[in-house]
């Protein structure tokens, strides 16, 4: 019973790889999300970069009193 230290190869090929390392290695290429995932993602960054340009606009246009 020593203090054996696993390095990054050192796996056991009975468990699966983690997700990440199978995603990142497809030679083909292939989806990495859904159609609705990149619709919400698109939803969501076009929210906060709106808002985001949105308050600068109004805040130039309208400075608030110091």
């Amino acid at each position: 019973m020593g203090d054996r230290r696993r390095c990054a190869g050192d796996r056991r090929p009975d468990r699966p790889r983690p997700l990440a390392h199978r995603a990142a290695s497809r030679a083909g290429g292939g989806a990495l999300m859904s159609a609705g995932a990149v619709v919400m993602m698109t939803a969501a960054i076009l929210i906060v970069w709106g808002g985001l340009i949105a308050a600068v606009l109004r805040l130039r246009r309208h400075p608030d009193p110091e």
